[in-house]
């Protein structure tokens, strides 16, 4: 798919995505998904590749076999062994409106 997906509910992605993710529930991205472009939902367990800038308001997960070149901005992030992350990462504390100023 090319473009933009944007949800109220929880999605999973098996396939690829080039374009912007944006998700008001959790995000799944299965083993064989790829992601290029952005990422922006309240929580997220990566298991495909992503080159991609993370915004997830609440938990993101990397599995062992997830792959992340990009930026994350998220309140917890829980990595497994074996996961592969190269960026930035900033830690935000959840509140009821999250400041977006950087």
């Amino acid at each position: 798919i090319k473009g933009t997906i944007d949800t109220d509910n929880d999605i999973r992605l098996d396939g690829q995505l080039i374009g912007d993710m944006k998700c008001q529930g959790k995000l799944i991205m299965g083993g064989s998904s790829y992601l290029k472009g952005t990422i922006n939902c309240v929580n997220a367990e990566i298991l495909g590749k992503a080159e991609a800038d993370l915004d997830v308001k609440d938990v993101l997960i990397l599995r062992s076999q997830s792959s992340i070149l990009g930026n994350i901005k998220t309140s917890t992030l829980v990595i497994e062994p074996g996961a592969v992350f190269n960026g930035t990462c900033s830690m935000v504390q959840p509140t009821a409106e999250t400041n977006t100023d950087e």
